[in-house]
């Protein structure tokens, strides 16, 4: 039985801004809590500048506590130049039944 029926382990969520620094997003992963807690996440980004065609990726890595609210933070802010960035993120979450989850998206980088 996963713990995933009475559990939120991808509660978490993903915020993108520009803070005044031209060609870089900053990209913060917030991996949110678990009662199961104590187990291992590790995000990857991949990203790709579609005006560019420039790729790059990086990988973080964290823990998830017992409570909602005690997960890790992760902050990436790749050298992606101006345009339209794809990114690609992939989450691995180990312990007690392992998962992988993915989504993807697009950000306007000035």
């Amino acid at each position: 039985m996963s713990p995933n029926i009475v559990d939120f382990p991808y509660s978490g969520q993903v915020v993108v801004g520009q803070y005044n620094s031209p060609g870089r997003a900053y990209f913060t992963i917030h991996a949110g809590g678990s009662i199961w807690g104590g187990y291992g996440t590790q995000v990857t980004l991949n990203w790709t500048n579609l005006n560019t065609g420039a790729t790059g990726s990086e990988t973080q890595s964290g823990s998830v506590g017992f409570v909602i609210g005690n997960g890790s933070t992760m902050y990436f802010n790749p050298p992606t130049g101006a345009g339209t960035i794809r990114t690609d993120f992939t989450v691995v979450n180990t312990g007690f039944v392992p998962q992988t989850i993915t989504c993807s998206g697009t950000a306007e980088v000035w």
